[in-house]
């Protein structure tokens, strides 16, 4: 639940309503599982600000986006960062197995962060 008179859960909140799975990898670095969930382009906001609202978590390695409902939409905001999507490092695996997504997006998002592995 959200603060009172604040009608959006944080993003840690949303990652536990859709049942997401933080495993940590060490030194404030996680991998972000929300495999088989409702995410949807509109958590967006929640997966970017993420590790933003959290003291403990610096950045995300991994993200796990398999058998999700998101689109081209997410990934095009994510290609907006910059490679920097959940923290200035940017991540080094996505997984979009299973997602709404196409190879013209995969590509874009591929060319501002060459240094991620990109599972489909």
């Amino acid at each position: 639940m959200g603060l009172a008179g604040c009608p959006a859960p944080t993003p840690g909140e949303r990652i536990g309503q859709i049942k997401g799975t933080v495993v940590q990898r060490g030194n404030g670095v996680i991998d972000l599982d929300l495999s088989n969930t409702s995410l949807s382009d509109s958590d967006f906001s929640y997966v970017h600000a993420f590790c933003a609202n959290s003291r403990a978590y610096k950045s995300v390695h991994t993200l796990n986006l398999k058998n999700t409902s998101i689109t081209d939409n997410f990934l095009d905001a994510m290609t907006l960062q910059q490679g920097r999507f959940t923290s200035e490092s940017g991540l080094r695996e996505l997984i979009l197995t299973g997602t709404d997504t196409s190879d013209e997006a995969v590509h874009k998002y591929q060319t501002v962060n060459p240094e991620c592995r990109i599972i489909r």
